[in-house]
């Protein structure tokens, strides 16, 4: 074995426990539909918290809206000891069906932990439509 091959075994040992210590992602919602409380908006999707990096994600697709308009998710957090926390992801849909959600944030509250989904709102508004366009 050269030295070159020791020093790149001995790397890659070295970097394995960093691989097997990473948090496994959340699911929050797991390919379901995610309705407004008055059942006028829905998101068929995944919902997961990123431990590692403190991300909240969602990925699916508009499954049915009544126009463009802005989609609310109320989160709440907890630690450990009780503490608790709540965030708002917010971001505009075009409302056609089918449309694709691909959205991220990280909450402003490092220390918590754990994360629920309390609710979503949804409120018609037209110029969301060139809000979600410009995010592209």
């Amino acid at each position: 074995m050269t030295p070159k091959t020791s020093y790149a075994i001995t790397t890659l040992i070295c970097l394995l426990p960093l691989a097997a210590a990473a948090e496994a992602p959340e699911f929050l919602l797991r390919s379901k539909l995610l309705c407004d409380t008055e059942d006028v908006m829905c998101i068929r999707g995944s919902v997961r918290y990123l431990p590692d990096s403190r991300r909240i994600e969602i990925v699916g697709r508009v499954k049915r809206a009544p126009g463009p308009g802005w989609v609310s998710i109320l989160f709440r957090g907890s630690r450990l000891n009780g503490e608790a926390s709540t965030a708002v992801m917010e971001f505009p849909i075009r409302g056609n069906s089918s449309e694709i959600v691909d959205r991220r944030f990280i909450p402003d509250f490092p220390h918590i932990r754990y994360w629920r989904i309390l609710g979503v709102l949804f409120e018609e508004d037209d110029l969301a439509d060139r809000a979600a366009i410009d995010q592209r």
